[in-house]
């Protein structure tokens, strides 16, 4: 009845912070690190959601957005976050395949739906002159794409931000020494009429570290 009374009066309410995310964002990095918030912010509780694509702020169920792309969207508070280059990752057993940047075009490529001109951009910057392959699969996330390429077949270009547990695990690697900078980079959007609420500005300190 004490624990119970106090909960009723105590003036320590948790307040929500409703966070939307890219999925590959989402289950790669925010999810993996939010255990760590909320110990060092036991009164700060966020709510995740996820989508594939987003360009907008729809209504008032999402206080921030954190979206890949150019930073160019019509809200008015928009927070760049670092995003690493990407790199070409595969599954061990797939790696003597594409043992160097000339065996890549004749790599089973998984290309990510919206990234279709990095490989492009990787055969110029590596001075390999042959045409990539065309994509042996499709996936519209990084996240899908790594998680056909733990069936032990094709590669994919992906921000070592996205794979760096899978790359420390071992479950995923990198063969080559090669690293493209993203074409674009994700951001922190707050909704327009957020105002200046403190948790929420905590929030994108938080990650903003977490990412630099």
């Amino acid at each position: 009845m004490q624990v119970a009374t106090d909960g009723l009066f105590s003036d320590q309410r948790k307040s929500v912070v409703r966070v939307r995310s890219s999925i590959s964002f989402a289950a790669l990095v925010l999810a993996p690190r939010l255990s760590d918030f909320r110990s060092a912010h036991p009164g700060i509780e966020i709510e995740l959601s996820t989508t594939v694509w987003a360009d907008r702020i729809a209504g008032a169920s999402i206080d921030l957005d954190i979206r890949y792309g150019e930073g160019d969207w019509a809200e008015q508070n928009i927070h760049p976050l670092t995003t690493a280059p990407a790199t070409v990752v595969c599954h061990p057993d797939y790696a003597g395949a594409i043992a160097d940047t000339d065996a890549l075009h004749l790599a089973e490529i998984v290309q990510i739906v919206g990234s279709e001109t990095d490989w492009d951009r990787l055969f110029e910057a590596q001075g390999i002159g042959s045409a990539r392959p065309a994509h042996w699969m499709k996936a519209d996330s990084s996240l899908i794409a790594m998680q056909i390429l733990s069936g032990g077949r094709g590669c994919a270009l992906i921000s070592r931000s996205f794979a760096a547990d899978a790359l420390a695990r071992g479950t995923l690697v990198a063969p080559l020494p090669v690293e493209l900078p993203m074409a674009q980079r994700f951001f922190v959007v707050e909704r327009d009429d957020l105002g200046r609420r403190e948790d929420a500005r905590i929030f994108i300190d938080w990650i903003r570290e977490q990412t630099s």
